[in-house]
């Protein structure tokens, strides 16, 4: 169960203008390195942490080149240790409610979202984890190397990527429709 002080939300680069007004302590901002637009976080000055992550949305060498930016043990070992950070601030009773975009809201953010909700709610929390995002995203599929890339790094064997079987199927389902 998520403790009562944190709150999360998940949204596309075309929503993210909802939240303007919502009370949020952390953005992580998914970019793609070949879009020249960012979303505009401008109306969010009273947030106080902003990352942004420029990667893009890749799973597997057979259906993406190599000179695109991959999720790497790097940028998902910053992912883990801002989530070791989030999760202090809610042990120490603060009150974090994190918004996590990127272009559709589907993959990198819902990722995202899984390792960060892993690491608050612990290990053997990892379908709990799931269910929560797709709680608050139902179109959620979750990047599965960035997924497994963490369960990784965290020694879950494989744990993290359990309750979501059907993310890598959608994944290749979704290379193939746009190389037709």
């Amino acid at each position: 169960m998520l403790p009562l002080n944190f709150g999360f939300h998940i949204c596309g680069q075309n929503e993210i203008s909802r939240f303007k007004d919502e009370y949020l302590t952390h953005i992580i901002s998914f970019t793609h390195p070949q879009n020249k637009t960012e979303p505009d976080l401008s109306s969010f000055n009273t947030c106080p942490i902003i990352h942004r992550i420029n990667m893009h949305d890749v799973f597997d060498n057979r259906y993406h080149p190599l000179e695109l930016i991959w999720p790497n043990e790097s940028i998902i070992g910053n992912i883990i240790e801002l989530g070791k950070s989030i999760k202090q601030e809610v042990d120490d009773y603060n009150i974090i409610n994190v918004l996590f975009q990127c272009s559709a809201g589907i993959s990198r953010s819902t990722a995202t979202a899984c390792i960060i909700l892993n690491i608050i709610l612990g290990e053997f929390n990892e379908r709990e984890c799931w269910n929560l995002v797709k709680s608050k995203r139902h179109i959620a599929r979750p990047n599965p190397l960035m997924v497994s890339l963490a369960d990784k790094l965290l020694n879950r064997n494989f744990k993290m990527m359990a309750p979501m079987p059907d993310c890598v199927d959608w994944h290749r389902a979704q290379v193939d429709k746009q190389s037709q």
